[in-house]
């Protein structure tokens, strides 16, 4: 990485500029996408349940790019008034929100009267690495965790996965 300028002002923040040298890739499957996994998914919805506003950004900005309809719940208990309202390909959770957590959402829709709503795939999106959370997320009905954007490669993967097998 060659650093190449600062500009800092006082009570306007500051601006770095990078140069990050990368070599091109040699792998022709990172190059190709399978259009016809994008194609099956342009009327796909996804309900995304995250507090944190720039994760919201950043997972919306990824799903709609890779066509799915999102819609974003901040916390646990708007997960639950979406879900009640709308049909969901996969639900996207994040563990820790106020009002209502990923857990407390996971364990309502699972016990969701409609047996076929109540089976929506769930992939929880957290930065815990515990097994001891892990096994609670399990417990609670949670189908897979994802730690954060870190696999947001995975988290895609996963939520395509469920989608064949409906």
């Amino acid at each position: 990485m060659l650093f190449r300028s600062l500009e800092s002002k006082v009570g306007k923040g500051s601006e770095f500029s990078v140069l990050i040298p990368f070599e091109k890739s040699k792998d022709e499957e990172l190059v190709q996408r399978d259009t016809s996994e994008r194609l099956m998914m342009t009327s796909l919805r996804v309900l995304l349940a995250e507090d944190n506003l720039v994760n919201q950004f950043i997972v919306q900005a990824m799903m709609q790019d890779w066509g799915f309809k999102v819609d974003v719940a901040s916390n646990g208990a708007e997960a639950i008034e979406l879900f009640k309202k709308n049909n969901y390909e996969v639900i996207l959770m994040d563990i820790q929100m106020p009002i209502m957590n990923g857990v407390e959402a996971t364990t309502y829709i699972r016990s969701y009267e409609d047996v076929k709503k109540s089976k929506t795939p769930i992939i929880a999106l957290t930065a815990n690495p515990s097994k001891q959370f892990q096994k609670n997320y399990l417990q609670a009905g949670i189908d897979r965790k994802s730690t954060r954007l870190n696999s947001s490669h995975l988290v895609i993967s996963y939520a395509v996965f469920c989608l064949k097998k409906k």
